[in-house]
Protein backbone atom coordinates (compact mmCIF):
# COMPACT_ATOMS: atom_id res chain seq x y z
CA UNK A 1 0.00 0.00 0.00
CA UNK A 2 1.07 3.27 -0.71
CA UNK A 3 0.77 6.29 1.84
CA UNK A 4 -1.03 9.14 0.81
CA UNK A 5 1.08 12.66 0.23
CA UNK A 6 -0.74 13.87 3.71
CA UNK A 7 0.58 11.17 5.49
CA UNK A 8 3.92 11.79 4.16
CA UNK A 9 3.96 15.27 4.91
CA UNK A 10 2.69 14.78 8.31
CA UNK A 11 5.83 12.37 8.92
CA UNK A 12 7.70 14.46 7.60
CA UNK A 13 6.16 17.48 10.01
CA UNK A 14 7.05 15.46 13.09
CA UNK A 15 10.50 15.23 12.27
CA UNK A 16 10.52 18.95 12.42
CA UNK A 17 8.52 19.10 15.37
CA UNK A 18 10.97 17.33 17.34
CA UNK A 19 14.00 19.77 15.94
CA UNK A 20 12.27 22.49 16.47
CA UNK A 21 11.69 21.02 20.29
CA UNK A 22 15.71 20.47 21.08
CA UNK A 23 16.43 23.73 19.44
CA UNK A 24 14.22 25.25 21.73
CA UNK A 25 16.91 25.32 24.58
CA UNK A 26 17.48 28.35 26.50
CA UNK A 27 20.53 30.43 27.52
CA UNK A 28 22.44 29.87 30.14
CA UNK A 29 21.85 31.48 33.35
CA UNK A 30 23.96 34.53 33.61
CA UNK A 31 23.58 34.63 37.47
CA UNK A 32 23.28 33.04 40.51
CA UNK A 33 20.57 35.34 42.72
CA UNK A 34 17.12 33.60 43.28
CA UNK A 35 15.77 36.03 41.63
CA UNK A 36 17.56 35.29 38.10
CA UNK A 37 17.26 31.74 38.66
CA UNK A 38 13.64 32.03 39.53
CA UNK A 39 12.78 33.81 36.56
CA UNK A 40 14.73 31.39 34.28
CA UNK A 41 12.95 28.56 35.12
CA UNK A 42 9.42 30.04 35.14
CA UNK A 43 10.01 31.50 31.54
CA UNK A 44 10.97 27.61 30.51
CA UNK A 45 7.59 26.03 32.21
CA UNK A 46 5.59 28.64 30.29
CA UNK A 47 7.78 28.19 26.96
CA UNK A 48 7.17 24.53 27.69
CA UNK A 49 4.11 24.23 28.23
CA UNK A 50 2.57 26.65 25.27
CA UNK A 51 4.83 24.20 23.01
CA UNK A 52 2.84 21.09 24.77
CA UNK A 53 -0.84 22.69 24.06
CA UNK A 54 0.03 22.56 20.10
CA UNK A 55 1.00 18.58 20.14
CA UNK A 56 -1.26 15.69 20.01
CA UNK A 57 -1.22 12.59 21.65
CA UNK A 58 -1.24 10.39 18.67
CA UNK A 59 1.34 12.11 16.91
CA UNK A 60 3.62 13.49 18.71
CA UNK A 61 3.45 11.17 22.03
CA UNK A 62 7.82 11.12 22.58
CA UNK A 63 7.68 15.14 22.34
CA UNK A 64 4.93 14.92 24.82
CA UNK A 65 6.84 13.03 27.08
CA UNK A 66 9.94 14.96 26.84
CA UNK A 67 8.41 18.36 27.39
CA UNK A 68 6.34 16.73 30.54
CA UNK A 69 9.68 15.31 31.64
CA UNK A 70 11.51 18.66 31.42
CA UNK A 71 8.73 20.48 33.01
CA UNK A 72 8.92 18.25 35.83
CA UNK A 73 12.71 19.17 36.20
CA UNK A 74 12.20 22.47 36.02
CA UNK A 75 9.16 22.91 38.43
CA UNK A 76 11.29 20.65 41.23
CA UNK A 77 14.46 23.26 40.02
CA UNK A 78 12.60 26.05 40.66
CA UNK A 79 10.98 24.29 44.66
CA UNK A 80 14.30 24.07 45.42
CA UNK A 81 15.08 27.97 44.61
CA UNK A 82 12.21 28.50 46.79
CA UNK A 83 13.01 26.69 49.43
CA UNK A 84 16.51 27.94 49.83
CA UNK A 85 15.42 31.32 49.19
CA UNK A 86 13.24 30.88 52.79
CA UNK A 87 15.88 29.41 54.53
CA UNK A 88 18.75 31.93 53.56
CA UNK A 89 16.09 34.99 53.58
Amino acid sequence: MRQSASAIAKSRGTKENKILLVDAGFNPLMGDSHEVMSVYYEDRIVAFSEMLQHLNILENASEIEFLCREITTARKALNKIHLKKNFTA
